[in-house]
């Protein structure tokens, strides 16, 4: 039987990964490892009742609190970051304590402590400006913070795992969309959509609207995730995930027949990484990594979050809507 460590397991993805988890066979344990930085307590209500569940209200960054959370422990799923890609510019030394110090710290441990095998989402956001079709082997050029440390997190997974010391499996995901318990809207096709549905104007950069980028629903970054899990080869490599590579046109497209007096504001303002670029994932699907949803159940499902918004004209169209969730 396996136990399972997921770091991180309160935010968006984790959220959803330490449900998605019970359906797996032989899995006996998910235990979660989360420092409640962003008060997610609302990820972990009604877990599912079949596996046995742990928590340890913790810091990757201590050695203290990885020897408590990884002692047991067959798999790290390894998602606590800072994610948020432009905020990180104005904070580059904690990002690179968070996302690639503390991973490196997060990796010698698990060697101490016999874990088999590590997975560690990483972002397509580290190719940066890129031309052509964009492969595992294109050169990276990270743009932000994010993009850089989590790149260097990436080298302290493969090394070691290249080395035959652990099974160590790197994820490069398109940018997230899609609902959880745990959800965040601070990534594009989330955010577009809460815009839309509390009647806000979508702000797009003029030049963008056509530009191309990969994404990825949750529901297929768990897939990846579990079939990592589960694979017995593969591993020391990194791989791209993703659901479609779309513009900004496409994502507008879908949320349209949603949102009746739908407003797209085109601004002077330049965008952070403003170049378009369209992402292979050949790769992955070699190996068997199976994605088969669509960007259009994603938003439909995340409108249908937001849908008491729809029922009512806002009465403050001009003021903006905050959110704390």
């Amino acid at each position: 039987m396996t136990n399972v460590l997921v770091t991180g397991g309160l935010g968006h993805i984790g959220s959803q990964l330490i449900r998605e988890l019970s359906g797996t066979q032989d899995l006996s344990m998910v235990r979660i490892l989360d420092n409640f930085f962003t008060q997610r307590y609302c990820s972990l209500f009604n877990l599912p009742s079949n596996i046995e569940y742990e928590l340890v209200e913790g810091d990757i960054r201590e050695d203290g609190d990885l020897d408590r959370a990884l002692d047991g422990i067959d798999v790290v799923f390894h998602l606590a970051a800072i994610t948020d890609a432009p905020g990180t510019l104005a904070i580059p030394e904690l990002t690179e304590e968070v996302n690639a110090k503390a991973t490196r710290k997060l990796v010698q441990a698990c060697l101490k402590h016999s874990v088999r095998k590590i997975i560690y989402p990483s972002t397509t956001s580290v190719y940066g400006p890129s031309e052509g079709i964009v492969t595992e082997e294109t050169t990276p050029n990270p743009q932000t913070p994010y993009a850089k440390y989590k790149l260097v997190g990436e080298h302290e997974i493969i090394g070691p795992a290249k080395a035959g010391d652990i099974e160590g499996f790197v994820l490069r995901f398109g940018t997230i969309c899609g609902t959880s318990i745990g959800m965040r809207f601070h990534t594009a096709v989330n955010r577009f959509v809460f815009q839309a549905c509390t009647g806000q104007p979508l702000t797009v950069w003029k030049d963008a609207y056509d530009q191309k980028r990969p994404y990825l629903t949750l529901s297929d970054g768990l897939d990846a995730f579990i079939f990592m899990m589960k694979s017995k080869k593969g591993s020391g490599e990194v791989y791209n995930i993703l659901t479609q590579n779309a513009s900004v046109r496409e994502i507008v497209d879908l949320i349209r027949p949603h949102v009746a007096d739908l407003t797209v504001k085109v601004t002077e303002a330049p965008i952070l990484n403003q170049t378009s670029y369209v992402v292979s994932d050949d790769k992955a699907k070699r190996l068997g990594v199976v994605t088969g949803d669509s960007l259009k159940e994603a938003v439909g499902d995340t409108v249908s979050f937001l849908q008491s918004f729809l029922k009512v004209k806002n009465p403050h169209e001009s003021q903006p809507v905050r959110s704390t969730c």
